[in-house]
């Protein structure tokens, strides 16, 4: 599947930018004369577009540009959206015919793209949705309502005016992503701004999330794919983790419950034993299905205070034991491998860990699925 940001208030972003916008990106346009353009380019064409619409005073919070080497037309139902649509009111604009994504020839590490979306929000919360496709930017969409207020105004923050350009963040990433671009030059691209967040414990920077996928961008892609992800800070271009994956799902519509971490995989109350800085965060596995193992669980501790700043990628092990207390595996954050029996599959009862020798209160412990297994969930350390 084509990810567009690891973390769960990316996803929530991509939730509110491609699903609720999703029953609208049908049909056909024009689309013969293709103007690839990069982040700074389709900037300016998306607030000229937003700026006197409903009453203007829209702020930037998420941006992303959208690569495809064939022509395609997006079609998501909004129904896919589930309980939040309950609570968010999609208003397509009338003068708004379908989109389709131009096919792009170009080299991938450029950072541009024929397509690009924007989410903006005004002093009231609502959040207008803004394509700028071969040039032309168009208000398509707004979303107004309980759950869509309170994500643009308390989840995240604003596209800071001195974000760099997805010029910047792709070739940042390409030593890194080289090889597989060499590999897979007609790849799919996504190139994701957003402006930080805050989800439950979780806080993010300002960020460009790149990838690289050669499942196709439409969602009801089906099959397996291999990927490139890449996270940039998006103020200073300092590349914070890379990762190249095989067998990946293609298209939303793979993706099922049992493939959720979230629905898959919980944990109870923490504990913490110890003096500081030499501590033991522990918590209980108090739910455990659809065959999960210790090894479809990866592991990060990020900081505190997140922006700008790297993962904490030394100082502490993650540990799983049994209910008695035998090592079943443990997580080297350094290597970002597992050793001992981590095929093993999670059992309630089981322990999970955070053996640390320096002070991480306050940081949290991010765990990401891995393998058939998507989503994150954060614990605060």
């Amino acid at each position: 599947m084509l990810y567009l940001g690891v973390a769960v208030a990316v996803g929530v972003a991509l939730v509110l930018v491609v699903v609720l916008v999703g029953p609208a990106l049908t049909g056909s346009s024009s689309g013969s004369v293709s103007a690839d353009l990069t982040y700074s380019g389709a900037h300016p064409v998306a607030d000229r577009a937003v700026g006197g619409f409903g009453g203007g005073g829209w702020t930037l919070l998420f941006a992303a540009g959208l690569v495809s080497p064939t022509a395609e037309t997006i079609s998501v139902n909004a129904t896919d959206l589930g309980e939040l649509d309950s609570y968010c009111t999609v208003t397509t604009e009338s003068a708004f015919t379908g989109l389709s994504l131009p096919a792009y020839s170009g080299n991938r590490s450029s950072g541009a793209a024929p397509a690009w979306v924007f989410a903006y929000r005004n002093g009231t919360g609502d959040i207008a949705i803004v394509t700028v496709i071969d040039g032309q930017g168009t208000v398509v969409a707004t979303l107004s309502g309980l759950a869509c207020e309170l994500a643009s105004q308390l989840y995240f923050r604003a596209v800071p005016g001195n974000a760099i350009d997805s010029s910047q963040a792709a070739a940042d990433v390409l030593p890194a992503a080289k090889t597989f671009l060499t590999a897979h030059p007609n790849a799919s691209a996504a190139y994701a701004l957003i402006g930080g967040a805050h989800y439950e414990n979780l806080s993010l920077p300002t960020e460009w999330s790149i990838t690289y996928s050669t499942c196709s961008l439409n969602t009801s892609a089906t099959g397996t794919g291999a990927e490139f992800n890449a996270t940039v800070n998006a103020t200073t271009g300092e590349v914070i983790r890379t990762a190249s994956t095989a067998g990946v799902s293609c298209g939303s519509e793979s993706v099922t419950s049992s493939d959720q971490l979230n629905t898959s995989f919980d944990l109870g109350a923490q504990t913490i034993s110890g003096t500081e800085p030499d501590q033991n965060y522990s918590w209980p596995v108090i739910f455990a299905e659809n065959g999960i193992t210790w090894d479809n669980l990866s592991a990060t501790v990020e900081p505190e205070d997140a922006e700008g700043s790297l993962p904490v990628d030394s100082g502490w092990t993650l540990t799983a034991r049994t209910a008695e207390g035998a090592t079943i595996a443990t997580f080297d954050p350094g290597l970002g491998k597992w050793s001992g029996s981590a095929t093993q599959p999670i059992a309630v009862g089981d322990d999970l860990v955070v053996s640390t020798t320096m002070d991480l209160g306050g940081d949290v412990l991010l765990l990401t699925g891995e393998g058939s297994f998507v989503g994150s969930q954060p614990w605060l350390l």
